[in-house]
């Protein structure tokens, strides 16, 4: 049996696909361009600069996940990590943004800003020193327990976001 003509285009286009592949990496296997003595990093507790009590230490905890995430640097203790992550998150502020048609609020901006310097341990350099803003917003009810738990997941969104960010700035330079 002859094989047809649509047959026989396919297996070169499937053999094109299979050998080029898709692009995609999985977590911690991306490219690092960090130097290759850079293989663990400290994150202490960010120092909170903003006027809203304990947000820095859900931030501080979203950056450390995001490198454990990542899998290209290990968390280490400050004394003998390569990398230290300095943070200080020195910005903090709920904008009111939409209004019901009785003028109450509807929806807000959360913002946040974090200010971060990376050093080299090992050859005593920065890596990094950098500012970042990231902002989300959320809509409320009447419901008080509602409304908080919508401001909670939208600074959840804005820590996973910043820390994101800084993990691809500072391993992957980009």
């Amino acid at each position: 049996m002859k094989p047809s003509f649509a047959s026989r285009l396919w297996v070169p286009i499937l053999l094109a696909l299979l050998a080029s592949g898709c692009g995609y990496t999985l977590a911690g296997q991306g490219k690092n361009k960090l130097a290759p003595h850079l293989r663990t990093i400290a994150i202490p507790v960010f120092v909170n600069g903003s006027g809203e009590p304990e947000i820095h230490r859900d931030l501080t905890d979203a950056v450390r996940q995001a490198f454990i995430s990542d899998g290209r640097l290990k968390i280490a203790p400050g004394a003998g990590a390569d990398i230290v992550l300095k943070g200080n998150l020195n910005y903090y502020r709920l904008q009111a943004v939409a209004f019901s048609p009785t003028d109450v609020v509807s929806q807000y901006w959360v913002e946040v800003g974090l200010q971060v310097e990376a050093m080299d341990q090992v050859k005593k350099r920065v890596l990094l020193k950098q500012n970042f803003l990231t902002k989300w917003d959320y809509r409320i009810t009447a419901d008080v327990v509602d409304a908080e738990r919508a401001r909670q997941d939208a600074l959840d969104q804005a820590y996973s976001d910043l820390a994101n960010r800084l993990v691809s700035v500072l391993i992957e330079q980009f």
